[in-house]
């Protein structure tokens, strides 16, 4: 079983992420990100997943922020730099969270690159787990990009735009499990605790 998305108007257009695919969480510098992937690693540690989070930031300062969720003992949160590491991580019916990885990988080469993703990518379907790595904006090169989305199942983009009224803020889903896409922009709001999708309205 994979996690359910419980978003109402983000479920009509994937109701879950299935076992055994590799999720890129994407956008520009915003706690959005990490707020979505703690969300998803909630709800599966509540459904029985174990949960590795990989931070790039100080572990204690996560775990500090953990303290007002009931996670249980099924959500680890680590700093773990060493990419040749991270597929250890991976065990049947897991969940691994890099946050962020872009910036973990940023002393990479593409070659290596493509052999973390290869790597991690076959773990994951072999045991049966979910990867989910978020990436900022223009932190990588060009070619480093394309080749972690070429190797990842899904695509969720956060995206924001300039209004009248201040920011809007919508998802764009480029391209999900199965050879998928969707054309529409999901319009949503963020209040730093709690994320609302306005299942009324498109960003034309």
């Amino acid at each position: 079983m994979g996690i359910k998305i419980d978003m109402p108007g983000l479920n009509n257009f994937i109701p879950e992420i299935p076992d055994g695919q590799i999720i890129l969480i994407e956008g520009k510098l915003d706690p959005i990100k990490t707020f979505f992937v703690m969300h998803l690693g909630e709800i599966a540690c509540k459904n029985g997943k174990d949960v590795v989070f990989i931070t790039s930031k100080n572990k204690y300062e996560i775990r500090e922020s953990l303290k007002t969720k009931d996670f249980g003992d099924g959500f680890k949160v680590i700093d773990e730099r060493s990419s040749r590491h991270w597929k250890d991580y991976i065990s049947n019916n897991s969940v691994l969270i890099i946050d962020s990885f872009s910036y973990l990988m940023l002393d990479k080469t593409l070659y290596e690159f493509r052999d973390v993703m290869e790597d991690m990518r076959d773990e994951c379907k072999k045991r049966g787990a979910i990867g989910l790595f978020t990436l900022v904006d223009d932190m990588l090169g060009e070619k480093e990009e394309i080749t972690t989305e070429y190797l990842a199942d899904g695509i969720i983009r956060f995206l924001t735009k300039k209004s009248s009224t201040g920011i809007d803020r919508y998802i764009r889903i480029p391209r999900w499990v199965g050879n998928v896409s969707f054309d529409e922009n999901i319009n949503y709001t963020f209040d730093g605790t709690r994320m609302s999708v306005d299942q009324r309205e498109r960003v034309v």
